[in-house]
């Protein structure tokens, strides 16, 4: 396999040069530090203490119910739920102690450490994202956690705060002026190329509130019937169960007997209850996820929120989207429902669904919309300079075809989606997709593509065949564009690496994709 650094110096990443600049560690004494309310320690220790309560009383009473109750037993549960509970208080306690913060005018300051103290601090022209939320526990207690991203930097999370010091601490840190470039209409281009522009100094920003534009507003409506169509496909599965079922009945097999029919006693109607609230539980979760998701835009922001049972709102700076990525389920085909994702170095909403190739730093803008509201969401991001997304809805909607597709031979590799499958290359923009009955089209800019990869295994050696894998900036992620003819791959890994324009020697000039490419682009 071959493996190679981008060696063109203008696909590299630039840094806030106050991330790249190396600060002391020590903090100045005149900071105003502060910490976190003083009920963290019992909040974060909450669920802890519940399970301990739940558990120790749960001896206690079969003990008390028992012919023989030995009351030394009983000392020793108390004493040790005792014991664990304080102990858990102790540690959180220590924690939140040895965790301060403090706020200046150009940096937010972070010391933190059990034994090692550690010292740290983001610069505020630099914060990318900023998240506030809020779980049912803190919903309810009236508290938020707000995390501050920086690209390159450790995040700095603030558990437990007052709800309306963490939306104060969020606007003062998106008050600073950000070198990010704001939403707006393309210069003239009689007034010069980029290069030849004066820079314009950053404005100060506006914080994203309920009087930005509104983009997208997911229907409660349409949230429960995407949630349904996803189960649709065990629809037949149940059938096909409920058919074996009937059959035996009619032939007279007995699968379940009289004695293995449990009488309803307070323990079964218990567990039951139990069970069914469970259920209930997790079908108010799945709903709360992506509950009333709501996306604003302004100032080269977009402000993200949803939430039931807990809440959810984030504010992205458009400059550090690296990747996006268009999803359409199987079972969405038929209603034209899209999900899209943002892939950053420094924002994540903790989704893991089907995410394995997107890396940790994700975040789902849009979970269920229209191609009406993705068009809308992509010209924001156009008109922001991520990349240009001309071609992507054609490639989504399969309405045109990728302009390099996997070739017959590999069929052997992939049976199903041969021949769906495939890259285009526009404008510097790298559109794949991939899926027969299900499509995943992944937009990356070749400037944020850090590394490329070129490998071939035995057996696709054997059928003349290659994948070529790309790695995006830190937790970005990593796509790979398998099956591909060896020839299409190689070219495809030159033209990444920037080192040649001009088709392989080997291949006819009238048949290479990158000369189609290179005619285009004069």
């Amino acid at each position: 396999m071959t493996k190679v650094q981008n060696a063109d110096p203008s696909n590299d990443q630039l840094q806030p040069e106050a991330a790249q600049t190396p600060e002391p560690v020590g903090e100045p004494q005149e900071l105003d530090w502060f910490r976190c309310h003083g009920a963290s320690p019992l909040l974060s220790s909450a669920w802890a203490l519940l399970l301990v309560g739940f558990f120790g009383a749960r001896i206690v009473m079969r003990e008390l119910e028992s012919d023989s109750t030995d009351f030394t037993v009983l000392w020793w549960v108390v004493a040790a739920a005792v014991g664990i509970a304080a102990l858990t208080l102790a540690i959180t306690t220590f924690v939140w102690r040895r965790t301060e913060f403090a706020l200046d005018g150009t940096y937010l300051h972070c010391r933190e450490g059990k034994v090692n103290k550690e010292s740290r601090k983001i610069a505020l022209a630099s914060v990318d994202a900023v998240d506030i939320e809020r779980a049912t526990l803190a919903k309810l207690t009236g508290f938020a956690s707000l995390t501050v991203r920086e690209t390159g930097s450790k995040p700095i999370v603030m558990s437990y705060l007052r709800l309306d010091r963490a939306n104060a601490l969020r606007a003062r840190l998106l008050s600073t002026p950000t070198p990010s470039t704001s939403v707006a209409e393309p210069a003239d281009q009689a007034a010069g190329t980029v290069e030849n522009q004066a820079p314009m100094a950053p404005t100060k920003p506006q914080i994203i509130d309920d009087s930005a534009p509104l983009i997208y507003e997911l229907p409660t409506q349409r949230l429960l019937v995407s949630l349904a169509w996803r189960w649709v496909l065990l629809v037949p599965f149940l059938l096909l169960a409920a058919a074996v079922l009937v059959v035996l009945a009619l032939r007279g097999v007995q699968l379940i007997g009289p004695d293995d029919i449990p009488g309803f006693t307070a323990a079964t109607i218990l567990k039951g209850v139990i069970a069914v609230a469970l259920a209930v539980v997790g079908v108010v979760k799945l709903v709360s996820k992506n509950y009333m998701s709501r996306v604003r835009v302004g100032d080269g922001r977009l402000a993200i929120s949803r939430g039931l049972i807990s809440d959810f709102s984030s504010t992205i700076n458009l400059g550090s989207v690296h990747w996006v990525v268009i999803k359409q389920p199987i079972v969405w085909r038929w209603v034209g429902w899209w999900q899209v994702r943002l892939l950053t170095v420094t924002s994540s909403d903790g989704s893991d669904d089907d995410s394995e190739d997107e890396g940790a730093a994700s975040q789902i803008v849009l979970p269920v919309a229209t191609m009406a509201e993705v068009s809308a969401l992509l010209e924001v991001l156009e008109r922001a300079g991520v990349a240009a997304f001309e071609p992507a809805i054609g490639l989504a909607t399969r309405a045109t075809e990728p302009d390099v597709r996997t070739t017959r031979r590999a069929r052997f590799v992939s049976p199903i989606a041969w021949g769906r499958e495939g890259f285009t290359i526009a404008d510097r923009v790298l559109f794949s997709r991939a899926g027969r009955y299900s499509t995943k089209l992944t937009v990356i800019p070749l400037a944020k593509v850090q590394q490329t990869a070129l490998s071939r295994g035995p057996f696709d050696r054997s059928f003349g065949l290659a994948d070529v894998d790309l790695l995006g900036a830190q937790d970005v992620g990593a796509l790979t564009i398998r099956a591909l003819d060896h020839e299409d791959a190689d070219e495809l890994f030159a033209h990444l690496l920037g080192v040649t324009a001009t088709p392989i020697v080997h291949r006819p000039a009238h048949t290479s994709w990158v000369h189609k490419l290179a005619v285009e682009s004069r």
